[in-house]
């Protein structure tokens, strides 16, 4: 196993930093008690991590007077940063995972294989081994579970009952833990980067060509319904991030997602309107869970103009083909293994639901609001996935959903236009200003 480059940081040394820790939680708890009896609100927020720091760095000045006095060796400054980030990350970040987070290394997935089993995998392949991220087993669920408390739209659980919890970290992180069903707690992080996309930066990417990418662009200016269909991946909320930047700026969209990924609201300059909604598990007593398809009418509650669902797995399929129908227009995903499946996959979800719809009904349920289907596939040998094909929806009845092929793999497997398409919804793209005669060119516009 080796390492891209020689990478070694100052560690903080783990019994200095839970002392120092113990003192800063104490001094937080003394003003928090001092502000209610002299009847002022207690520091909160971004004012309590700053009084945080402000305590981290005393305790650090008394550490080294003690030092000091007994003729011990001070800390250096290196030691002292990497101790009063330690002490802050344990407080207010991701604790001892913070480190691997901050790794400047090109780092994709973080495998925690119990408390001392610590691996980085590196983009190329490269995997590094690290030191142990806890000290027990038991310290390892603790933290997990701390981390479920801190971050997200609400708590997640993590015990007995709840052997696994998904997290979205601050960076676009993303968590997955499982314990009780193995020797001990797991962690997989997908470290990621959640940068602003555009249209545009999907054809760079190689996800689509330029022809494909003009099209939808078109298709999303034009109001289609646009499913995004694909394998685990191969880059389906890429290309929901990327698409949706054809959106008007002040349109009020809305995004539902099992766990937030989409981040549409994290760039006010190119989208201002937004509200991301994420579903919530019960609690303990099974009380308060919310799914997706609790929040399709609330979206429509909040008048969203666009609705965007991160992926589509089961009752939420028929309130939101019924919304994206009757006006909020938008763009979901969904797990397929291939192109010509997605209809039959979306119209036996819609049948699975508590509606209980009939074969004939869910195919026009799907046909009526849906109307392209881009289905993206693996690259041979490499990560990351591109356009194999583009369907365009015609509708449904008791025979199937009807589609009609606009892109279709090409001799490499890569999408090229398909020389017999006949779209029906050209104008539409055409007055959103879509050129038709990049449909021309057989071998598709890929570099």
């Amino acid at each position: 196993m080796t390492d891209l480059a020689h990478h070694s940081p100052v560690v903080a040394d783990r019994r200095l930093v839970s002392r120092l820790q113990a003192r800063v939680v104490a001094g937080l708890g003394q003003a928090r008690r001092d502000a209610e009896a002299a009847g002022r609100r207690p520091l909160v927020g971004v004012d309590e991590e700053a009084f945080a720091s402000h305590l981290i760095t005393q305790a650090l000045e008394a550490h080294a007077t003690t030092s000091l006095a007994r003729g011990e060796p001070v800390l250096s400054i290196e030691e002292e940063r990497a101790t009063a980030a330690a002490v802050h990350a344990a407080l207010y970040r991701g604790g001892r995972l913070q480190a691997l987070l901050d790794d400047p290394r090109p780092v994709i997935n973080i495998i925690i294989n119990g408390h001392d089993k610590v691996h980085l995998e590196l983009v190329d392949g490269t995997r590094v081994e690290m030191p142990p991220v806890a000290e027990s087993p038991d310290e390892l669920e603790d933290m997990i579970r701390e981390l479920g408390r801190r971050y997200g739209f609400s708590e997640r659980q993590f015990d007995f009952a709840h052997p696994e919890i998904n997290l979205h970290l601050p960076g676009g992180h993303r968590l997955h833990a499982v314990g009780w069903l193995c020797r001990e707690a797991h962690i997989t992080i997908a470290r990621a980067h959640v940068g602003k996309l555009n249209w545009h930066d999907l054809i760079r990417m190689g996800l689509v060509d330029r022809g494909m990418g003009e099209l939808l662009a078109a298709a999303v200016q034009a109001g289609l319904n646009i499913c995004i269909a694909g394998g685990q991946g191969v880059g389906k909320t890429t290309c929901i991030r990327g698409l949706a930047s054809a959106i008007d700026k002040s349109t009020r969209m809305v995004t539902l997602e099992t766990d937030y990924e989409l981040a549409l609201d994290a760039f006010p300059d190119q989208h201002d309107n937004v509200v991301a909604l994420e579903a919530r598990p019960a609690n303990a007593e099974g009380r308060g869970a919310v799914t997706l398809a609790d929040l399709v009418p609330m979206s429509q509650r909040m008048r969203a103009e666009r609705l965007i669902v991160g992926e589509v797995r089961k009752d939420e399929i028929v309130p939101m083909l019924n919304a994206m129908n009757s006006g909020s227009p938008g763009m979901f995903s969904v797990h397929a293994s291939s192109a010509d499946q997605v209809p039959h996959k979306l119209a036996l979800l819609g049948m699975q639901t508590a509606e209980h719809l009939s074969f004939e009904a869910t195919n026009r349920l799907v046909g009526g609001a849906t109307d392209l289907i881009l289905y993206l596939g693996p690259r041979p040998n490499a990560k990351g996935g591109r356009a194999e094909a583009l369907l365009e929806v015609l509708g449904g009845d008791d025979k199937g959903v009807r589609t009609n092929v606009i892109y279709r793999p090409g001799p490499d497997g890569r999408a090229v236009p398909d020389a017999s398409a006949n779209i029906t919804t050209l104008v539409r793209l055409e007055a959103a200003g879509f050129d038709r005669t990049l449909l021309n060119r057989r071998k598709g516009w890929w570099p």
